[in-house]
């Protein structure tokens, strides 16, 4: 029987992203003592004095201090369904009647009855304080790890009445908000990140009302706050606020604002990640004089006290109507502010912010929001983000930090972080070089800038995202373009589109349709974010991302869901740019879904035409194409029917996306002042699979033509030395870097860029020598994403805090296992001759193969190419050299 619980087993008995005070173990199963003792903690749990929803009981579990002592010693079946039954119906004594969760677990063999208790929306509740027969009924809650009486109390019993029928927020029914609105795949991601056995769980409505994020109401069932807050497509819909905005001053408050970002249009603990992951490539920098680089081993803003505070801001702040303000984050020269509304709940006061005083008992504002921060592991416990963040900043050398709110009308709450005192020098010298970039003032010459960095190995690892690409204002960004001999394909992509920077003139043509191509791995997408911002900062061009991988299944990729994704991203980026689209613009792509969803019947479809009857509206449309593109995303069983109706009507589709296009940039360029085009950026489609890339850049070709607009594709090189590209097709190749030249001649420019791009992730002082940082850099051939892996597998092997040449060496061996696994004997002797004659030779399918899979890298737009250094390591290639040297 699959599990109904929440939460991971295993994380619950060990006490991982749980407080053990939520958690009671009784070790054996007895009506007399165990049961009437587990009804009083069911009941206190139940009253949730503190709003941390509720708790679970583990039967035949023992415990010492608090801890599970493991292996379990478990229970018989006999004694698991004795206990079942007499909970049932003694559960019934408790006022108002309220039922635990009842899942009968099994742990190493040995079986346990966990018994879940969230906090009840009837509170509060009382249960008799023994098992007799009439026994008088008390309210009990949970303080620390006991359950008490709260009559003992007047004052606790007082508190607890107060909380009658109160509801927190978040665990509240949404009010005129249909449970289509929660996105079953994100509900899925949540529970397969956190391990828990309500995966397994087939039927949606039984899912969603067993993780407790809806509830039946009159014959339907509608969502729960906690449930659009996780798992809805766009939380600030209905809950002002619920976003994260982030800004650099130069200065104090009112000064220059150096750049700012925004995190929303997504879950609440979506934002969290994002935030911190930008928020990390901030708060890490040393100084690098001119003639020599000084590393310091200090942070300038500890990441565990950054990511406590803006966790603490996700978790306390209001989603209420009359909160509609979102948390910001305020960089200033000398410190980061983190502030969120309204400030703290009555009861706590600035004594128990800025000491070691506890904190007294009261209920927090949200009871469901921190217990899934916890479980996702992106908040601690309750009570104890403050003290680590206290903690975090005294380890890293750094001043303390402040908490402070206004005590009269408890409006906002403020964390404020100073900068480490050796990195506040640097911060002044960075900001000042941005500003002299927008020709504010001068910027000094006698630095350089580059990123701190983590300081012990395993850090390094767990900061390397090799797999995604950098934003266009990354810290991490390395300028590559003399290491790869691109220096003209920025302006060759903008003359395809028909801009002209140096004359500032623009001639579009209708459409354009270009396949960027590259090696996997090799920075397009990165350096396509930078292209993108060129064109954007022209004012010709009005750019939408669309990362197929993310939207949609990459598995038998269709040019019909591409261009619904498209859709959807326009219309998310023209709603987050505030751009009000009249109804007669929208009319015609309206009015074709409801044609669609009328003529044929589904369960999805029943839904759209819900959406669709409210009205027509940017909001409406995007609703109606994020459940289209969630069906093709999550394979639903309505998937191959949509694909099929859109296939049929996919010319009057095409049509009208084109006049939406039209329409949209003649407003746009009204706005501007200038014309300008909607440009596409479709990302991930040079990682489709086999025969899917050839269908969908080959056979679909001619339906991706039929868009009338820019569109850049990523694209995998081996498609390029095919020979079935259609001619309307351009192409434009990113070339590799460069760590030789054809003749052998070292090239600097690479070896110098690779350099810039390890010190930007790793402190080189972590290096034995530094004669292994260019042997690292040269058995990567010159591809960023191997150069990481590499990187990546010296820190997984290495026993001590150095990179040394047993490190290295051991590290090479593993990633050249990788390729030994798929070269054939035929393949060395192919990149055996190839290294001979590095010149281009031919393009039969074996050289493709040996393209796509990175065993061969091209150079120089594809003039010349030569096999992986790592390839060059292993047996079977140094034997097919060596048949080649004999006569």
């Amino acid at each position: 029987m699959p599990s109904i619980l929440p939460i991971n087993l295993d994380d619950l008995l060990y006490g991982r992203n749980i407080e053990s005070a939520r958690v009671e173990f009784k070790a054996s199963w007895d009506e007399k003592t165990t049961g009437p003792q587990v009804v009083r903690t069911l009941c206190a749990f139940a009253n949730d004095f503190q709003n941390l929803n509720g708790g679970y009981v583990v039967i035949g579990v023992a415990e010492r201090n608090g801890q599970a002592q493991l292996p379990a010693k478990g229970l018989s079946i006999e004694e698991l369904e004795a206990a079942q039954n007499w909970l049932r119906g003694r559960c019934n004594t408790i006022d108002p009647v309220y039922f635990p969760v009842m899942s009968p677990e099994c742990h190493e063999d040995r079986h346990l009855l966990v018994l879940w208790a969230p906090g009840s929306q009837m509170r509060p509740h009382q249960a008799p304080e023994s098992g007799e027969k009439g026994a008088v009924r008390k309210y009990y809650i949970r303080l620390g790890a006991d359950t008490v009486d709260a009559e003992r109390d007047p004052a606790l019993k007082t508190q607890l009445l107060h909380l009658t029928t109160r509801v927190p927020f978040d665990d509240q029914r949404a009010r005129d908000v249909s449970v289509h609105e929660l996105r079953e795949t994100k509900v899925r991601e949540f529970l397969h990140d956190i391990g828990s056995g309500l995966l397994e769980e087939r039927d949606t409505r039984t899912l969603y009302r067993n993780l407790r994020i809806a509830e039946p109401v009159n014959g339907h069932d509608a969502p729960r706050n906690i449930g659009l807050l996780f798992f809805s497509q766009n939380p600030e819909i209905w809950f002002a606020g619920a976003r994260i905005e982030v800004a650099r001053f130069a200065g104090e408050a009112g000064s220059n604002v150096l750049d700012e970002h925004r995190f929303a249009h997504s879950p609440i603990h979506e934002q969290l990640r994002d935030c911190l992951s930008y928020l990390e490539t901030l708060s890490a920098r040393t100084i690098h004089k001119h003639d020599q680089a000084q590393a310091t081993h200090q942070l300038s803003y500890p990441l565990l006290a950054v990511r406590e505070a803006l966790a603490n801001a996700v978790y306390h702040r209001s989603y209420e109507s009359n909160a509609p303000e979102p948390i910001k984050v305020h960089l200033y020269p000398d410190r980061m502010e983190i502030i969120s509304y309204p400030g703290p709940v009555p009861g706590i006061d600035a004594a128990h912010l800025n000491s070691d005083k506890p904190a007294p008992p009261v209920p927090a504002r949200n009871r469901r929001i921190g217990e899934f921060l916890k479980e996702l592991k992106l908040a601690e416990g309750r009570g104890s983000g403050l003290p680590k963040i206290r903690r975090a900043m005294a380890d890293n050398g750094s001043p303390p930090p402040q908490f402070d709110f206004d005590a009269e009308q408890r409006s906002y709450f403020r964390v404020t972080l100073p900068i480490h005192p050796g990195h506040l020098a640097l911060q002044a010298l960075q900001d000042a070089a941005r500003l002299s970039q927008a020709g504010e003032t001068p910027a000094p010459s006698s630095l350089e800038f580059a990123m701190t960095l983590p300081t012990s190995l395993l850090e390094v690892l767990q900061s390397l995202h090799y797999e995604d690409a950098l934003s266009a204002d990354d810290p991490r960004y390395v300028d590559t373009r003399e290491a790869r001999g691109s220096q003209h394909t920025l302006s060759r992509l903008t003359r395809k589109l028909g801009c002209d920077f140096k004359q500032h003139k623009f001639l579009p043509p209708a459409s354009a349709h270009v396949l960027f191509f590259g090696h996997v791995g090799s920075g397009k997408t990165t350096e396509l974010r930078q292209y993108a911002r060129a064109l954007a900062d022209s004012g010709f061009i009005y750019g939408v991302e669309v990362d197929v991988l993310s939207r949609l299944d990459r598995n038998n990729l269709q040019y019909s869901e591409v261009l619904l994704a498209m859709a959807e991203a326009l219309v998310e980026r023209l709603s987050a740019d505030g751009c009000v689209v009249p109804a007669a613009t929208l009319q015609p792509l309206h009015d074709w879904f409801n044609r669609v969803v009328h003529e044929c019947e589904s369960t999805l479809n029943h839904e759209i035409k819900g959406e669709l009857s409210a009205g027509i509206s940017l909001g409406v449309i995007a609703k109606v194409l994020a459940k289209i593109t969630a069906s093709a995303k999550t394979g639903a069983s309505y998937k191959e029917q949509w694909r099929q109706e859109v296939r049929n009507r996919f010319t009057t589709l095409a049509e009208h996306f084109n006049t939406l296009l039209r329409e949209l940039e003649t407003q746009l360029s009204g706005a501007r002042g200038q014309r300008t085009r909607i440009a596409f950026v479709i990302d991930g489609t040079d990682k489709l699979r086999g025969d899917d890339t050839e269908q969908f850049f080959i056979h679909d070709a001619e339906q991706l033509l039929a868009i009338d607009a820019f569109v850049i594709y990523t694209a995998p090189l081996h498609l390029k030395y095919s020979g079935k590209l259609v001619g309307k097709l351009q192409d434009l190749v990113l070339p590799m870097i460069k760590l030789h030249e054809r003749d052998g001649a070292r090239c600097e420019a690479g070896w110098t860029a690779l350099r810039e791009l390890l010190a930007r992730r790793i402190d080189l002082a972590l290096f034995a020598e530094p004669a292994l940082i260019d042997d690292l850099i040269g058995y990567c051939g010159g591809h960023p994403r191997e150069l990481l892996r590499l990187l990546g597998l010296c820190c997984e092997v290495a026993d001590d805090e150095l990179i040394d040449r047993a490190v290295l060496d051991a590290a090479v061996k593993l990633l050249a296992a990788d390729y030994r696994r798929f070269l054939s004997p035929d393949d060395y002797t192919i990149l055996a001759q190839l290294d001979t004659t590095p010149q281009h030779d031919g393009n039969t399918e074996a050289i493709q193969q040996l393209l796509y899979k990175l065993a061969l890298l091209e150079y120089n737009d594809g003039s010349w190419r030569r096999s992986h250094p790592v390839v060059r390591t292993l047996e079977g290639y140094h034997r097919a050299q060596q048949a080649l040297a004999q006569p």
